[in-house]
């Protein structure tokens, strides 16, 4: 947006470029210099030689619940004396462009932070500066369970004929992952065995942080005559950790569990799955075994 204002037009005329310079200054009886600074005082926008920060609310965005979902975004904008590009009345702020809409969320300016939103489409808006010089918006996360660096970029426009100011702010997205780890893969019928939940938020980075106090619902598929306890959910402890116990009947071949956390009010579910095979028991063997073969009389006679 344009921000340029023009003071003032006056027309004269002279003979002499040094008196008509002279005379012109003689004009201005506090100096030139003090004529400068109120004439900058008064019309602040857009910014000259700006001074541009930016920075988020928190370190991360984590996608447990509703709440933490979200986080501010400040882009802070100073005329380069420290002054604040900012106007009382009406829509003469700085602006900072803002886009609408990323990979995995959506950014969306915020009412009753001093910042007014100048106009938007599709794809960006403008929102205006407030008393304080910060330009925010609020960055909502909308789909994706994997860990992510979103990269987003801000402008602004100096005064004159200079490009814009462009600034980049990286909101880390901690993903989540559930584990099912059963202690023993392979058991014989009649044997039990302990299987683990571990339940984990992880970082862009790959480290990994539990996740305490959640329930998980557990499935089970391929159980004919054992049991596994509890059947239906866990809740994880204070180390994200859950278990149950699986005992294996003389049906059972092969049990799959399948872990399940669906984050509130979001539209993707974390999975995690687990397989033990159950074998028959092995050891010597008292009976009878009938054994019967048809062959053709010639070739037996070989």
């Amino acid at each position: 947006p344009n921000r340029r204002y023009i003071l003032a037009v006056e027309k004269g005329q002279s003979q002499d470029i040094y008196r008509a310079i002279l005379t012109s200054l003689s004009g201005f009886g506090r100096g030139l210099t003090y004529v400068i600074y109120e004439r900058e005082k008064s019309r602040p926008v857009p910014v000259r030689n700006p001074l541009v920060s930016t920075s988020l609310e928190r370190e991360y965005i984590s996608i447990l619940t509703p709440e933490t979902r979200k986080i501010k975004i400040y882009e802070n904008v100073l005329n380069c004396d420290g002054t604040v590009p900012f106007f009382p009345s009406g829509y003469h702020s700085q602006p900072v462009k803002f886009p609408t809409r990323t990979d995995r969320g959506t950014i969306d300016a915020i009412p009753g932070e001093g910042c007014k939103l100048e106009r938007s489409d599709a794809n960006v808006q403008y929102i205006l500066v407030n008393r304080a010089g910060n330009a925010i918006a609020e960055y909502t996360l909308k789909r994706g369970l994997a860990p992510q660096i979103e990269k987003i970029k801000l402008t602004t426009c100096p005064r004159g004929n200079k490009p814009e100011i462009e600034k980049e702010v990286e909101i880390i997205i901690r993903g989540l992952e559930l584990v099912v780890t059963p202690q023993r893969k392979t058991i014989y019928a009649g044997e039990n065995t302990t299987i683990n939940i571990k339940f984990n938020e992880v970082d862009p980075g790959g480290q990994r942080y539990p996740v305490a106090s959640r329930e998980v619902e557990i499935a089970v598929t391929g159980l004919s005559d054992g049991t596994i306890s509890p059947a239906d959910k866990v809740t994880t402890d204070e180390s994200g950790m859950a278990e149950l116990n699986y005992m294996a009947g003389n049906q059972d071949r092969q049990i799959k569990i399948t872990a399940t956390f669906i984050p509130p009010g979001y539209p993707d579910k974390v999975k995690g799955e687990g397989i033990i095979n159950v074998k028959k028991p092995e050891g010597d063997f008292t009976g009878t075994i009938t054994y019967k073969r048809n062959v053709h009389w010639k070739d037996e006679s070989k």
